[in-house]
């Protein structure tokens, strides 16, 4: 029972990170183009975390010029970065699960994390873009255990414990 109500309570926290903002337009002979970059390894979330409910939420400084995104891994096959993180492909060339090129002037994008693996993309919209700053990326994440695993939880262990009581 124990394990379950801190399991409902939950863990958080929030952090920062500079993220290089990608000026657009990045190749002076095609200056419509503004390529994406993306993370170089992959953020695999395992199956087993399907028992939990992951909340992250992500805000950028440059919200205005510039976006975030989150991709499955499997869009760097067709759109492989090289050693710095540029890929040669545009926005609505990647198969975004939370944020991306909509995600201009939002808030921030809010992902509710499922298992599987998935890269972190980034890019810009506009000549207005500044890569001389840094892009600051905040997140906050919030986990706790799934609401079903906890019903199921809390009831078998509530039925061990009346079993346990001698009447």
């Amino acid at each position: 029972m124990l394990v379950t109500i801190v399991g409902l309570i939950g863990y958080s926290g929030d952090g920062d990170a500079d993220v290089p903002v990608i000026p657009c337009p990045t190749n002076p002979l095609e200056p419509d183009k503004c390529y994406a970059g993306m993370t170089l390894s992959d953020l695999e979330i395992p199956t087993q975390f399907s028992i939990l409910s992951i909340k992250i939420s992500i805000e950028w400084s440059q919200s205005e010029s510039t976006w975030v995104g989150v991709i499955p891994a499997s869009d760097a096959i067709e759109c492989p970065p090289d050693d710095i993180g540029l890929t040669s492909c545009e926005a609505d060339e990647l198969n975004f699960q939370a944020g991306g090129a909509d995600s201009i002037g939002d808030d921030g994008l809010e992902w509710n994390v499922s298992p599987g693996k998935y890269r972190l993309a980034t890019g810009s919209v506009s000549s207005e873009a500044n890569p001389s700053v840094a892009n600051i990326v905040s997140y906050e994440y919030d986990v706790r255990l799934n609401l079903f695993i906890a019903f199921f939880t809390f009831t078998f262990s509530s039925a061990m414990l009346v079993a346990g009581f001698e009447f």
